[in-house]
């Protein structure tokens, strides 16, 4: 939640932790499922950099480094998509459902 919050709001503003509480407590269960989503593509993540590029001696480096900055921008998306489907439930700029 702080990753999304200091995102969008900026600022040492966005830091409070009490407002991200009460984001997260509006947000419970999607915001749950968006953590563990995180979580099972982090490991994804780590599975597939443990696999041997062996074949590929060069190139090798440079396809686990893409294949870790997709993962990243999938990571990037999910966050995206919770903050679009809960924008008004999250109440961080004033705006009332």
């Amino acid at each position: 939640m702080y990753t999304l919050a200091v995102a969008l709001v900026g600022g040492f503003s966005s830091l409070n932790i009490i407002n991200v509480f009460k984001s997260i407590g509006h947000t419970f269960f999607p915001y749950l499922l968006t953590v563990i989503l995180t979580i099972l593509i982090g490991v994804l993540n780590l599975w597939i950099y443990r696999i041997p590029l062996t074949g590929i001696p060069v190139w090798g480096g440079v396809v686990r480094w893409f294949i870790f900055v997709y993962f990243l921008f999938v990571n990037m998306r999910l966050l995206g998509l919770f903050y679009k489907a809960h924008r008004l439930r999250l109440q961080w700029y004033g705006e009332d459902e």
